[in-house]
């Protein structure tokens, strides 16, 4: 698979801001799915902003032929 570009991260926060303020929470605790998601997460947001940031491994770090999007199908 390919990574994703962050080419607007700035944008792509703002927009979870936005979508964090719609769920009228204060503080939530973030589940990241994946090293790179809790890596960015961790850098972008400010710690007033969660309550507590966990990082769990994604799907597709094991490897087995469930555990892709082919081997899914």
């Amino acid at each position: 698979s390919e990574n994703v570009k962050t080419i607007d991260i700035d944008n792509d926060f703002m927009i979870f801001r936005k979508e964090i303020k719609v769920l009228q929470t204060v503080e939530p605790t973030i589940i990241a799915f994946g090293n790179k998601v809790y890596n960015l997460l961790n850098k972008h947001l400010k710690p007033y902003e969660y309550s507590k940031l966990i990082g769990v491994t994604h799907y597709a770090h094991y490897g087995d032929g469930c555990a892709t999007h082919e081997g899914w199908k």
